[in-house]
């Protein structure tokens, strides 16, 4: 689906400019972006200081690896409460495209639909995923993670579960925790134990962000 109806006009999952990263996965190695247009185009695929130029025939689709063999480097954020500064990966192009994510790891595999920056918004609430109580050998903490696609971005989180915090401290639930991210930046915060979950946590800012909601490592009951 190219385009949604939204609250004030109409959001598309096609753009010239995206920003994106990968939340933290069991052991992550294989990371794939997929890049497809209704026209002939050329991008770059930018991370870490480094650019990856892309071409995409009108109606094809492209591949660019982002393995830790290709790239030299685990993509997904392992970090909880850190501000990092090399983790995000920026996408532009000269015509508009669709961008499709897939991290890829035998019994943890993700994939995402990627939002152009024209399309991001400032609110959030975080949708996350938690069966520690039915397999908790197999559960991990719950995450949100934050990119900015601005300089001095004022980020509002009010989290539904304690969190992990720097240093060893503990962010509270319900207790609005502010940060202020630059372009680029990325932000990840985890729940502190296996059976909290970050679901309906809030985010807000006053310029747009990326937000996501996650789990490293979970699995689905047998019964769904």
């Amino acid at each position: 689906i190219d385009k949604g109806f939204a609250q004030g006009g109409y959001l598309t999952n096609s753009g010239k400019d995206f920003w994106i990263a990968m939340p933290k996965n069991n052991n992550l190695n294989q990371t794939f972006i997929y890049i497809t247009s209704l026209n002939s185009t050329a991008g770059n695929v930018i991370l870490a200081g480094r650019t990856i130029p892309f071409n995409v025939s009108a109606g094809q689709s492209t591949t660019v690896n982002l393995s830790n063999e290709a790239i030299g480097f685990f993509l997904d954020v392992s970090s909880s409460d850190v501000i990092e500064k090399n983790k995000s990966i920026h996408i532009t192009s000269l015509n508009d495209v669709s961008v499709y994510v897939l991290a890829y790891q035998p019994g943890s595999s993700d994939a995402f639909v990627a939002i152009p920056t024209v399309s991001l918004g400032t609110e959030y609430l975080i949708s996350s995923y938690n069966v520690s109580l039915e397999s908790p050998y197999l559960s991990y903490p719950t995450n949100l993670l934050i990119v900015a696609s601005e300089d001095n971005t004022s980020v509002l989180i009010t989290p539904k579960c304690d969190c992990i915090g720097s240093n060893s401290s503990t962010i509270a639930k319900d207790i609005v925790h502010e940060i202020i991210l630059n372009k680029g930046d990325v932000y990840q915060l985890g729940s502190y134990t296996n059976n909290s979950d970050l679901t309906g946590s809030y985010i807000s800012s006053d310029k747009k962000i990326v937000v996501y909601g996650s789990n490293a490592f979970t699995t689905v009951p047998s019964s769904i």
